[in-house]
């Protein structure tokens, strides 16, 4: 393509001329009309044949390529583009794709929007999402992802989940492990004392009308456990699972394969009476201490419980006929004693091994 070069431009424009100044008119050139008509027909002939007939070739062949309609900056087609750069919001609605090859990395450092919370597909063994969150020039470090599921306008529908991530499957023929749905590292804190942000903070949306409330996090294994073949939906490294902000529920709610703060252990422990006053901590879970205590065992909690009406499990390993039972419960700690067929046993005069279980609400 060029601009016109023919007689009388001026600068590669046109002019009418002027017999005043004198200018001469531009005369319009073969050379230039031809390359104006093969840069119009490269365009509509990506799109389909020529067709003399129709006049709407170029514009339908344009917005076959481009799709843009009417409201800046948005598009009715699927588009591909090598790079973007975008200042300011960006809103991407509908099915977006971004990199097409395994290790494409692709960085946001403003605010971006989904309609649907985030839909990840890895490809090959590539993560579907991979999201490290900011280190800040001072106080905590930014979350990996941050993600609220959305809510429904109107009816009876769910809320919707707050992240949605799909691993991408290894090669066919091979051995290797399929990708992660989500991969989130949380940032480090800059300096000084500051938290490091986490990796995840997922909230579900809530529901309208009579529908439920969206999970913060759905998570399946790759395939059924069975049996025989322990499958693993949730699989924690390097740290714990715990319970923030979730009530107690109450003895009478019906629960199924679900665990909750009140059904799970809060304190175990081991320990053996010498059977000349004292009394060791063999091993156990939010124990603080274990102590002779007249002719009980005193267990100490390490953190106490909301109330005095948790249940003990206790058993020994002495081949004796004596019933083991708990005395003064408090939510600090609890006395251990035992009884045979007449009177109470003096534990501290007792050597014996003894196993207790706590639940309850802490």
């Amino acid at each position: 393509m060029h601009k016109i070069d023919g007689a009388g431009n001026v600068a590669g424009a046109f002019t009418e001329g002027d017999p005043m100044i004198p200018q001469e008119a531009t005369v319009v050139t073969a050379d230039w009309l031809n390359a104006v008509q093969t840069e119009i027909v490269n365009v509509v002939e990506s799109n389909a044949v020529l067709v003399k007939a129709d006049n709407t070739q170029l514009l339908t062949a344009l917005n076959a390529k481009y799709g843009r309609l009417a409201t800046a900056g948005t598009w009715s087609a699927k588009q591909t583009f090598g790079e973007i750069e975008v200042t300011g919001v960006t809103t991407l609605k509908g099915d977006t794709t971004i990199g097409d090859t395994a290790g494409d990395s692709h960085t946001v450092n403003g605010p971006m929007a989904f309609n649907h919370g985030a839909s990840a597909t890895g490809t090959g063994s590539g993560h579907g999402v991979t999201a490290t969150g900011g280190a800040p020039g001072s106080g905590d470090g930014g979350n990996g992802v941050s993600a609220t599921g959305g809510l429904p306008t109107a009816g009876n529908g769910a809320g919707g989940a707050g992240v949605m991530g799909t691993g991408g499957a290894p090669y066919a023929s091979g051995t290797g492990a399929g990708g992660v749905g989500g991969s989130f590292v949380g940032g480090t804190g800059a300096s000084g004392n500051h938290n490091g942000g986490n990796g995840i903070n997922a909230t579900g949306g809530a529901g309208i009308g009579t529908g439920l409330p969206g999970n913060g996090a759905v998570l399946a294994a790759g395939a059924s456990a069975t049996a025989t073949t322990p499958q693993y939906a949730l699989w924690c490294t390097n740290g714990y699972a715990t319970f923030s902000g979730a009530a107690n529920p109450n003895s009478d709610v019906t629960f199924t394969n679900t665990v909750t703060p009140k059904n799970v252990a809060k304190a175990w422990a081991t320990f053996t009476t010498d059977g000349v006053g004292a009394v060791t901590l063999n091993d156990g879970f939010n124990i603080t201490s274990v102590a002779i205590s007249g002719i009980y065992v005193l267990v100490t909690f390490a953190s106490a419980f909301a109330n005095a009406n948790y249940a003990i499990s206790i058993s020994h390993t002495a081949a004796v006929t004596e019933f083991y039972y708990a005395s003064a419960p408090s939510t600090a700690d609890v006395k251990i004693g035992a009884i045979d067929m007449v009177a109470d046993v003096d534990l501290a005069a007792k050597s014996r091994k003894i196993m207790v279980v706590f639940y309850g609400a802490q």
